[in-house]
């Protein structure tokens, strides 16, 4: 898990997330333009990518997200229980 921000180029680089959709995901989340009251912050300036992911995009995102979390940490448990 990310955890802490000066983690995330690893952990986006564990669960192969490039910059691009990470920037296309925090426009849909914390922009009320694009996600209405589900945005996390109350700012509305103009998205900062071309492209920001729908909260639709954004719901399969973190989907598909969390499955390869998932299986991340069940092929570190099947290492450990291996050594």
């Amino acid at each position: 898990m990310e955890l802490h921000p000066s983690n995330r180029k690893n952990f986006h680089n564990q669960l192969k997330i490039s910059l691009n959709e990470f920037k296309r995901f925090s426009d849909a989340v914390h922009n009320p333009i694009i996600s209405g009251n589900l945005a996390r912050h109350a700012y509305e300036e103009k998205p900062k990518t071309e492209n920001p992911m729908t909260i639709g995009d954004a719901k399969v995102f973190i989907q598909a997200l969390t499955k390869k979390w998932l299986a991340s940490i069940r092929n570190n448990n099947k290492t450990l229980k291996a050594q």
